[in-house]
């Protein structure tokens, strides 16, 4: 049986902007996190479109990936309980915070 996607609630990214209003955090702490997420794609956590940018002043951020690692971050960031952190899974994300329902 194959899985389809019936609708999307929601936006795929957010800007910085947006997520410190809706995470009640401020801009800085955003774009500290940007950083951390940056440095997990380097690292091969996340994929090159978790953050999208043209400049500074354009930033978004693939919200199911801002909620792995927001949900993972002090895991991620010690050397040994990283390890116990499941691989990243957009759609599972994505299904489970409400923004996409599946049949």
């Amino acid at each position: 049986m194959q899985s389809k996607i019936i609708y999307i609630s929601g936006k795929l990214y957010k800007s910085e902007q947006q997520l410190a209003k809706e995470w009640d955090v401020s801009i800085r702490t955003v774009r500290t996190r940007v950083a951390e997420i940056k440095a997990e794609i380097k690292n091969g956590r996340y994929g090159e479109y978790a953050i999208s940018e043209d400049g500074p002043k354009i930033v978004l951020v693939h919200y199911p990936t801002w909620v792995d690692y927001m949900t993972h971050r002090q895991k991620l960031k010690q050397k040994n309980l990283r390890k116990t952190v499941k691989p990243f899974d957009a759609c599972k994300v994505a299904r489970e915070i409400g923004l996409y329902d599946v049949v």
